[in-house]
């Protein structure tokens, strides 16, 4: 994907304590980010991994390094491959 901007966060934006679910709605989601070019947001803060889509941009939660949420314990993250016209996203359990 050309010109991809990203942000990262712990929670959002204004806060490092603010909760956004994995199903929270789309305005929601649409403020976990402070630019409008931004197309890719990460964060975390809610031990649940996940990715989802709000208004032209790709949400991605990595989980938790050790206290998930989803009652499996083992470490959470993400591995994203961005090339020219594609972003994708995969969830992994286990080591770091």
């Amino acid at each position: 994907m050309d010109n991809t901007n990203a942000e990262i966060f712990h929670a959002t934006p204004e806060s490092l304590g603010e909760v956004v679910y994995p199903w929270a709605s789309l305005e929601e989601l649409d403020k976990l980010h402070t630019n409008e070019k931004t197309n890719l947001v990460l964060f975390g803060h809610v031990h649940h991994a996940f990715t989802r889509q709000a208004n032209g941009r790709t949400i991605v939660n990595a989980g938790s390094a050790g206290f998930s949420f989803d009652g499996d314990n083992r470490a959470s993250y993400a591995i994203i491959d961005i090339d020219q016209t594609n972003l994708a996203v995969q969830f992994k359990k286990g080591v770091l």
